[in-house]
């Protein structure tokens, strides 16, 4: 499809660029046939005799004449050259005008092909599992343990649909976000507080050092708490029993900073690039939970938030991810500090 589009382009701009030239070329050529002719009629009207008795002036006329058919050639061969050159210029014009067009295309298609391969895979499960317990009489306890499955398939569902209308919307540049005062010592303490079960469940440790001042910033607190739970949702699932999680929050006068560490699998050289694109699973050892979009949702809700996202990790000894936010948004001159 898009190297149709850049073939139609093409002819478009050689048809626009040819009329141009070739245009230019009889302008030229008209004027030059103009000028010329309004020389010999002012020779004619200051020495009219001239034309009937002297003869040595004569030559003026075929000079005119020369410098027309030799100025003809010259356009002949220049539109001629144009002719082949035009469209192998336009073919490479267009090809520039559309590579950021092929490139948001091929994303999208990927997209929508990584977003119907996870979509299908908890249908494929729940469909399978249904269809086995209506294939046979179950035991009641056969039918919670069916029930408790296709629950966990449904919430994955929900998870990925609610990713993917987070994606869908325009919140580019934090267009159509409200933004107000945020303290993140109080959003960190109450994303802390609702993890504290599952760090008991699991039997990791979880901490949190604050800041030695209040940490606030100017942002969307519903984003910025969506932002800590993929964050510490994330730490919690590559982190085995008996580990450690921290939360660390610091701050300067212009600068907010959170670090939240784990003693987890972590994350090879390789795959720390790609972490924070949609639907990257970094090895197959993480591949057994998660649809490869909760970091990519932070490194956006950062972005909207004008800040910066790192990650330091080496397999097998843990991961540790760094967000830097402005106290302020840039273009507004309240600072927060």
């Amino acid at each position: 499809m898009m190297d149709q589009a850049q073939i139609k382009l093409t002819v478009l701009y050689s048809f626009i660029f040819l009329i141009f030239f070739w245009s230019l070329s009889f302008g030229v050529y008209a004027w030059m046939n103009t000028f010329f002719g309004d020389q010999a009629v002012s020779r004619f009207e200051i020495r009219p005799k001239s034309l009937f008795f002297e003869t040595s002036d004569s030559s003026k006329e075929p000079f005119s004449d020369v410098v027309m058919d030799e100025l003809r050639t010259v356009l002949l061969m220049a539109d001629t050259t144009l002719l082949f050159f035009i469209p192998v210029i336009s073919w490479i014009l267009t090809g520039k005008t559309l590579q950021p067009v092929k490139t948001a295309h091929n994303k999208e298609q990927q997209f929508f092909a990584d977003a119907s391969h996870d979509l299908k895979t908890p249908l494929t499960i729940l469909k399978g599992e249904i269809e086995l317990g209506l294939k046979k009489r179950q035991t009641v306890n056969q039918y919670i343990n069916l029930l408790k499955s296709s629950k966990e398939e449904i919430d994955r569902l929900v998870d990925l649909t609610e990713s993917l209308m987070f994606f869908s919307k325009d919140q580019s540049e934090g267009q159509n976000i409200l933004f107000s005062e945020v303290d993140l010592t109080d959003l960190v303490i109450e994303r802390i507080g609702s993890f504290k079960p599952l760090a008991k469940t699991k039997k990791i440790k979880l901490s949190f050092h604050p800041a030695l001042i209040s940490v606030v910033v100017f942002g969307n607190a519903s984003l910025l708490r969506r932002m800590l739970t993929n964050l510490l949702d994330n730490a919690f699932k590559y982190t085995s029993p008996n580990g450690q999680i921290t939360v660390k929050l610091s701050a300067d006068s212009n600068l907010s900073k959170i670090m939240i560490l784990d003693t987890g699998i972590g994350i090879s050289k390789q795959d720390q690039e790609r972490i924070f694109d949609r639907f990257f699973v970094a090895d197959s050892s993480r591949s057994k939970s998660g649809h490869g979009l909760g970091l990519s949702i932070v490194k956006k809700i950062v972005d909207i938030h004008h800040g910066k996202i790192t990650v330091e990790s080496e397999t097998g000894r843990g991961s540790a991810f760094t967000i830097t936010i402005p106290k302020f948004m840039p273009n507004t001159e309240k600072n927060l500090s």
